[in-house]
């Protein structure tokens, strides 16, 4: 079971990648940035912002077999385009995965 969940991982890694933003560019000159630790629900708040509220996925497979065929079958045929179609948007992300994720939950 765990080598079916490997394809959704990396789509997941994937579309937290492709949402970066000039936020994690290097303070400039004259800019101050503090590193500190802020609450989850802040956290949560921060990524969200500007993201419209989402309250179910669009496209991508009907089912998570479905899914994991998909990414199987771009993979083998080398096809980014269809694994680009499969991947979460970051608004997807935020409002759908990460807070049902155990890895976003306190321990």
């Amino acid at each position: 079971m765990m080598h079916c969940c490997r394809p959704f991982a990396f789509l997941l890694l994937l579309a937290a990648c492709a949402g970066r933003d000039s936020s994690s560019r290097a303070p400039t000159a004259g800019e101050e940035r503090v590193d500190s630790a802020v609450p989850r629900e802040e956290a949560l708040r921060r990524f969200r912002e500007g993201l419209p509220e989402l309250t179910t996925l669009a496209g991508g497979a009907p089912s998570r077999d479905a899914l994991v065929r998909a990414v199987v079958t771009a993979l083998e045929t080398r096809d980014s385009a269809a694994l680009a179609r499969l991947v979460l948007s970051r608004a997807e992300f935020a409002w759908l995965y990460y807070p049902t994720t155990a890895q976003g939950l306190p321990p």
